[in-house]
């Protein structure tokens, strides 16, 4: 008696799969069929690093999390869904060189119990261990977990759900640090290895944590004792000396004897030391000076102050790509080196006083990437300001880079003193993320992998008429008249057998 009880709930089960089975399946050319699934529901995968300055054989991790959303009350068979399994796998690719490498090669996510009501949503993450294969090269990768496949489960049975998942998800970007030469395998050998950075900001004394590679682990804000500087160096910043080993310190402070700068500029307010000097930073920092209104001398326009440094091997101060706010008295950089710096302004316009040589002088700012994110195809907007400084008509190239790769060149022909806002327009046809250079300035954006598929209403839209695939019709409509007929004879024999 149990064994016949067993073999026809194995029947049922079998029978409602199927039924699941071919409809989930599209047979024919009707759009219900192929459509209702993901009317219904949907299966959508988030990803998060650990860290993202990685040195040698060093393990980190990705937290990936699955979600499932009903978009309507499911009912039967669906309703019979009791989990859903995402496999994939985390693979990383070299911005420069395209080589790909794979850092874990399965992870699979399961999601139970799964959800049946209208906005109901089920969550569930797996933390995923990720390294870097030996013989992997040094620099920056796009870090991605692309999906293998997904099932969901009705009754133990699994069916096939891998088209309604993004094929990938873009993680983000790493740093990588190749071991030096193999060695042990560890990775290079930093001498000293720093446990801390030593900071004397603008007098004030403290000391933060730093990683064997450089990294930053926790947020370092400095404001100088006036208020007139504020420097913000991100956790997960790489902050080396100019050996390429962590930095042991940071300095500070004002410079009472700058170099003098060039004929016709002045140097606005006080200059700035930063030490040590030849320190680097990626990715770059942020400095934000303030400056006072009263400062700016007679012929040097408030919106045209810049933000400049050092250069001790040339012996000349060299103009930053900055944003100047002329409501709130501030300009704001981002600097990948420690030296001096300070404000400084061109004079063009004060009475009766000529430059000797009438040159023209281009800057370019207010550099913009919108929107940030796209779908594959959409057009991304980039424009930046060019802005002639000098006090002599003339021309100016601009040129548009992708990944390091010159796109679109225009050339701007301003008199002294005018501005032009030079704009591009792009798109991808390839989901990633792309490096975008105007002339110095730089910056990224994101094209997203092809969202779950989202589909027209019957009354927008003509849906394709496909063959009807025989074969799949035949075989189930031929499984469940075997598993109704064993059923009925089962169901008659122990009728059969009670009545006797």
């Amino acid at each position: 008696m149990r064994q016949k009880l067993l073999w026809v709930g194995m029947a049922w089960r079998l029978l409602i799969a199927l039924i699941l089975a071919l409809c989930l399946v599209p047979v024919g050319s009707s759009p219900v069929a192929a459509l209702s699934a993901e009317d219904l529901f949907q299966i959508t995968y988030e990803v998060s690093l650990s860290k993202t300055a990685i040195q040698g054989n060093e393990v980190f991790y990705a937290t990936i999390q699955g979600e499932a959303r009903c978009k309507e009350d499911l009912e039967f068979p669906y309703s019979l869904v009791n989990e859903a399994r995402i496999t994939g796998l985390v693979t990383a690719t070299h911005q420069a060189s395209d080589a790909k490498v794979t850092l874990s090669s399965s992870y699979t996510v399961t999601i139970a119990p799964f959800p049946n009501k209208k906005n109901e949503i089920a969550q569930s993450s797996v933390v995923v261990s990720l390294q870097f294969p030996e013989e992997s090269q040094s620099g920056t990768y796009s870090v991605v977990g692309e999906s293998i496949e997904a099932k969901v489960t009705v009754l133990g049975i699994a069916i096939p759900a891998t088209k309604y998942l993004p094929s990938f998800q873009i993680m983000g970007l790493v740093t990588y640090v190749a071991s030096d030469g193999g060695g042990d395998g560890f990775g290079p050998t930093l001498t000293p290895t720093a446990e801390e950075v030593n900071t004397n900001l603008f007098g004030t004394e403290a000391s933060f944590p730093i990683s064997s590679i450089g990294e930053i682990m926790e947020t370092i804000e400095a404001i100088s004792e006036d208020g007139t500087i504020t420097l913000t160096i991100l956790e997960g910043t790489i902050a080396l000396d100019k050996d390429d080993n962590p930095l042991t310190s940071l300095e500070a402070d004002i410079d009472t004897s700058p170099p003098p700068p060039p004929k016709d500029i002045s140097i606005i307010g006080l200059a700035y030391d930063f030490g040590p000097d030849e320190a680097t930073f990626a990715p770059p920092i942020t400095l934000t000076w303030r400056y006072d209104p009263n400062d700016i001398p007679e012929g040097v326009a408030e919106e045209d102050l810049e933000l400049a440094w050092y250069d001790e091997a040339t012996d000349k101060w060299v103009e930053l790509d900055c944003v100047v706010d002329t409501r709130n008295n501030t300009i704001t950089t981002s600097i990948e080196h420690f030296t001096t710096f300070a404000i400084i302004g061109m004079v063009t316009s004060a009475p009766g006083l000529e430059s000797e040589v009438p040159t023209a002088i281009f800057r370019i700012s207010e550099f913009d990437i919108s929107p940030g994110e796209v779908d594959i195809g959409q057009a991304v907007t980039i424009h930046a300001l060019v802005t002639n400084t000098g006090n002599l008509e003339g021309t100016y190239q601009v040129t548009l880079e992708i990944d390091n790769k010159a796109i679109e060149t225009q050339k701007v022909t301003l008199t002294a003193g005018a501005k032009y806002t030079v704009i591009f327009k792009i798109s991808e046809d390839i989901a990633g993320i792309y490096s975008v250079n105007i002339n110095g300035l730089s910056g990224s954006f994101i094209v997203k992998p092809a969202a779950t598929h989202e589909f027209e209403s019957a009354s927008t839209r003509t849906p394709p008429v496909k063959p009807i695939n025989w074969p799949v019709v035949y075989g189930v409509v031929a499984a469940v008249v075997v598993i109704g007929s064993l059923l009925f004879f089962l169901a008659r024999r122990s009728h059969t057998k009670s009545s006797s």
